[in-house]
């Protein structure tokens, strides 16, 4: 059975800095595609969005691989943030052929490594 793993070295970020981590896959076989997506995304009310910010390939052509990684943040954003009507959430895959294996780990963006929140009405 193939396996896909992302081990993040922080999950929360400040914008325009570096997300690093570790892809770790153990496939049936060799000389499959692997590449990361770093992308953010909408949910709530109305048309989601979703917006792949940098694709890396990784395929070493190897069954079994663990590959370091680092990708730039975009310093404008967006930041991730929880509304009434919509938020935005950061994400990274791992995603192995032609999408039949992927791993997601969520991440936050925003100011001080947290999440913007403004569903909650002022005190």
């Amino acid at each position: 059975m193939s396996d896909l793993r992302l081990e993040i070295d922080h999950l929360a970020l400040e914008p325009g800095t570096e997300l690093r981590g570790d892809a770790v896959w153990d496939l049936d076989k060799g000389g499959r595609r692997v590449s990361l997506r770093l992308f953010w995304f909408t949910q709530g009310k109305g048309t989601e969005d979703l917006t792949v910010v940098e694709r890396v390939e990784l395929a070493s052509g190897r069954a079994r691989d663990r590959v370091r990684f680092c990708l730039a943040i975009p310093i404008l954003g967006p930041y991730s943030f929880s509304g009434q009507l919509v938020s935005v959430r950061w994400a990274l895959e791992l995603v192995a052929d032609d999408e039949s294996l992927v791993v997601k780990k969520d991440i936050v963006v925003g100011p001080n490594r947290r999440e913007v929140r403004i569903d909650r009405e002022p005190a």
